[in-house]
């Protein structure tokens, strides 16, 4: 049973940040991390082990004469001898652009944690690998199938030397079956995968087998493409990868700063097409990327990033805010935290059924061949389906895509009116993608 170790601890943090201050630090910043884990795992079908592992850590970070100096650690009782390690880094450290961590702010109240999923059994989730196992080797014999579950409790308090002493509480699952079809030379890779905080509709082995039996069911007739421009479906997680990669990187402050951003001038213009509106809302109740605070302290809030395809806001972390004369946005790393694409007004089956000749594109490899933070991306078809009169005919083999994010969702981007399984994607139809084939 997992045991918060959070009250045993906080005096030692704050005593040690004061320790930081006293030693002649400007500030100092201190984030713990307390989890407790087991894992399952199925090879070829059948279980293979499983493990479990109790892990604590803490970052420690001290601001001296402008610089940071930084080091991790895992025994409180050594707690003094890595800040005055931290301390003698500073002389070599970054330059910080923030004369100390921020006071206390007022948090939200965001919903990480479930008694529920806390208490899933570990029986379940063998159960669950068994399900997945048995029904698609009842698909196909002649898979080979792997199967991944587990669960996750964890805590985490930041502590600093300016008052800050905020704690959150999560639980976590995942779930991921995996199969390979091979035939020959011929090979198919498919999987499935959840992740979320409570234990919910979205725990359902029915939706993973789905998922790959529709995979390896348009896999089993070869269909071929003639090189050249072509109109593509991407299911959510693909969208994703296609236009919030670059995007990330483009309203990321730290490139936004630095002139690497092809956004940089762009804050208010439209870059994207009108069906396209993108939220950063780390508040999502159970998201496992959702939290209250950033690990500097700074209270986290829903942001619109993309309105109509209008460019709305740059993300911004603390350092990185000073740096530009800003206010930060709560975003660590200047990262996103959820980024949650609006849907369209039609169902996924219609995108599909509208296209004449085109692409469905499942999985890439090699995606960031291309210059991404210009939206320039290439990458071979590891799965993809043709599509002829609104029907998936076949895969198709030996391809590559290519083009530019920018260029092909800046006009004609219809979206789905359904989103996946975590509510945060549609499936798309855009046009102007590149295929090569052989």
């Amino acid at each position: 049973m997992f045991k918060s170790q959070i009250d045993k601890y906080t005096q030692d943090f704050k005593n040690a940040v004061d320790y930081a201050v006293s030693k002649g630090a400007q500030g100092a910043k201190l984030l713990f991390h307390h989890s407790a884990e087991d894992k399952i795992e199925f090879e070829a079908g059948i279980f293979k082990n499983g493990t479990a592992a109790e892990r604590i850590s803490f970052d420690i970070t001290v601001l001296k004469n402008g610089r940071l100096g930084r080091v991790t650690g895992n025994r409180v009782s050594e707690l003094k001898k890595l800040i005055d390690a931290a301390l003698d880094l500073t002389a070599d450290g970054s330059n910080a652009h923030f004369s100390n961590w921020p006071v206390p702010g007022t948090y939200a109240d965001v919903q990480l944690f479930s008694a529920k999923a806390a208490a899933l059994p570990v029986e379940q989730l063998i159960d669950a690998c068994n399900v997945c196992c048995d029904s698609l080797r009842a698909y196909d014999p002649e898979l080979y199938i792997e199967a991944k579950a587990g669960r996750r409790e964890s805590e985490t308090l930041l502590v600093t030397s300016t008052g800050i002493c905020e704690s959150e509480h999560e639980s976590h699952w995942h779930l991921m079956p995996s199969v390979q079809k091979t035939e020959g030379t011929e090979m198919v890779n498919s999987w499935a995968y959840r992740s979320w905080n409570e234990l919910d509709e979205k725990f359902s082995t029915d939706e993973l087998i789905k998922e790959i039996t529709f995979d390896l069911e348009h896999s089993k007739t070869a269909a071929t493409l003639v090189s050249g421009k072509y109109p593509a479906i991407l299911p959510p997680d693909l969208f994703q990868q296609f236009l919030l990669h670059p995007l990330q990187m483009g309203i990321n402050g730290n490139n936004v700063i630095r002139a690497g951003s092809p956004l940089k001038e762009k804050l208010g213009q439209k870059i994207l097409a009108d069906s396209i509106t993108v939220i950063d809302d780390p508040h999502v109740p159970f998201s496992p990327s959702s939290g209250k605070l950033d690990d500097d302290g700074i209270p986290t809030a829903p942001m619109t990033v993309i309105d109509k395809g209008v460019l709305k806001t740059f993300l911004y972390d603390y350092d990185t805010a000073f740096l530009a004369g800003v206010e930060p946005t709560g975003n660590a790393g200047c990262s996103f935290s959820n980024s949650i694409i609006s849907p369209g007004s039609c169902p996924s089956e219609e995108l599909i059924a509208s296209v004449e000749r085109g692409i469905y594109v499942q999985n890439m490899m090699g995606f960031g061949q291309g210059n991404i933070i210009n939206g320039d991306f290439s990458a071979n078809l590891a799965l993809a389906f043709v599509i002829e009169n609104g029907n998936i005919i076949g895969r198709i083999k030996d391809a590559m895509i290519s083009g530019n994010s920018y260029d092909i969702f800046k006009d004609n981007v219809t979206l789905s009116s359904n989103l996946d399984w975590s509510g945060m994607a549609p499936y798309a139809l855009a046009e102007g993608f590149h295929i090569s084939s052989k």
